[in-house]
């Protein structure tokens, strides 16, 4: 990742690149049920830098940014489905990672939250240059994968590397790999957490 084997770092170096490039969107949404819109997105910017000043300033730009402006304060149950998972996303993209990964995005959306979420999630490939990577089970995500024509090469075998044209960071996953991602990153920070508790204790 940008150059470096992430396979080579320490663990508590895997640990940073996590919380730092890589984020996750879920077909549930996982925003906290007591904290408003903005909140949820501010969280995100602390977890990823508690130092970083300004975080509910940053938070509002990127919910009107999404169409939320005049949600801001409103808490999870108040809002549709679709509105919940671009807070989620919101959430997701606080800190600017430059990895995305999501998982069924638009299973519990109707056809129009589906596709706004499609087209959210695509613009951040062709406007913002992030890779994302989506599982998914929805048949609309094959338009959105290819609307742009842009041809992807798979991992040349002989030497294991990802070859893709400089625009087409867009990959419709397999499940099974997507899930292995998400499992590795979750039982490393654990390994993580649990290494820095018992130092504490």
């Amino acid at each position: 990742m940008d150059g470096v084997a992430v396979n080579g770092l320490s663990e508590a170096e895997r640990t940073a690149v996590r919380q730092k490039k890589i984020s996750f969107v879920f077909q549930a949404f996982r925003l906290f049920h007591s904290l408003s819109a903005i909140e949820n997105v501010a969280l995100g910017f602390e977890l990823r830098d508690p130092a970083l000043p300004g975080r509910m300033e940053l938070a509002r730009d990127l919910l009107v940014r999404f169409g939320l402006g005049e949600k801001l304060n409103q808490e999870p149950y108040e809002l549709s489905p679709g509105e919940k998972q671009r807070v989620a996303i919101a959430r997701a993209l606080a800190g600017n990672p430059p990895i995305l990964l999501a998982d069924e995005p638009t299973a519990s959306l109707d056809a129009q939250a589906g596709r706004s979420i499609c087209q959210l999630l695509r613009s951040q490939v062709d406007d913002d240059g992030r890779t994302v990577v989506v599982v998914t089970h929805d048949p609309r995500w094959q338009e959105f994968g290819r609307s742009h024509n842009q041809p992807m090469r798979w991992p040349n075998r002989t030497r294991g590397e990802k070859l893709m044209t400089a625009r087409s960071r867009w990959v419709i996953g397999v499940s099974a790999i997507v899930l292995v991602i998400v499992v590795v990153a979750f039982l490393g920070t654990m390994r993580s957490r649990n290494s820095g508790a018992k130092r504490a204790g």
